[in-house]
């Protein structure tokens, strides 16, 4: 049920969003508390097996228990009707982490504002390709260094590459 509800959310943010930098933040957010909320189920687990901290809060009001509906629907994001310390610490880490390397990350790869898929293979995560020289035509024969040789072909399709050897069709 988790899985349909961020599937259709996704969709119709994919739909809406006119940008796909807002896309891409509400996928990214969707996913860091997901990833949070699972992270912190996993250490209350460990916690139950190998002992427990304090308990901060218990809620006991039969709504919020994380065992019937709609409660148990935020189960996956975190939500839990009683916390303990190491609950709130791995939840709040995780995110804090996850904000941290998603900033990181941000900041590291160059954004190519106005600049889509040009069809030259000019892809941002990629090194630059050299062009190719403006005084080169169609079928011109062209030398590609290979291992210890040279190979001449006029496409790359021409050039059979095995066991580190090649040669040209």
């Amino acid at each position: 049920m988790v899985g349909s509800v961020m599937g259709v959310s996704i969709y119709y943010a994919n739909k809406t969003f006119t940008e796909k930098i807002s896309l891409t933040v509400f996928v990214a957010l969707i996913l860091l508390f997901l990833s949070a909320g699972l992270f912190t189920g996993g250490c209350h687990n460990l916690e139950v097996e190998l002992g427990t901290t304090k308990e901060v809060w218990d809620i006991q009001d039969e709504f919020w228990d994380v065992h019937r509906l709609p409660m148990t629907v935020l189960k996956p994001f975190g939500y839990n009707d009683s916390r303990t310390i190491l609950e709130i610490t791995c939840y709040w880490g995780w995110l804090a982490l996850g904000v941290v390397l998603h900033y990181r990350k941000y900041k590291r790869v160059p954004i190519l504002v106005g600049q889509g898929d040009t069809g030259k293979g000019n892809d941002p995560a990629l090194p630059p390709q050299d062009p190719k020289p403006e005084d080169a035509e169609d079928g011109d024969v062209e030398t590609m260094e290979f291992g210890e040789g040279t190979v001449d072909a006029t496409t790359l399709s021409d050039v059979v590459v095995t066991d580190g050897h090649t040669s040209t069709r």
